[in-house]
């Protein structure tokens, strides 16, 4: 899980970097094997569990429900 967290706190600084969005605006995570969005039978099913998510965080300071993208 430690790659899976490095993975999605580069693309993180990135996105702060080019100024795209605030950083209090932005969560990342890294689940690692927690979270498969497919069992890995083949290369091509490791390659797609290999992925990082994001939840955009409100301007009021509102987050999304865990586990989706989309606020209640």
């Amino acid at each position: 899980e430690r790659l899976s967290q490095d993975r999605a706190t580069e693309i993180h600084r990135y996105i702060e970097r080019r100024g795209t969005l605030k950083p209090n605006r932005i969560e990342s995570f890294g689940y690692g094997s927690s979270r498969p969005l497919k069992d890995e039978l083949t290369d091509a099913d490791a390659q797609v569990n290999r992925r990082v998510e994001f939840r955009l965080v409100k301007p009021d300071g509102d987050k999304p429900a865990d586990g989706g993208g989309e606020w209640k």
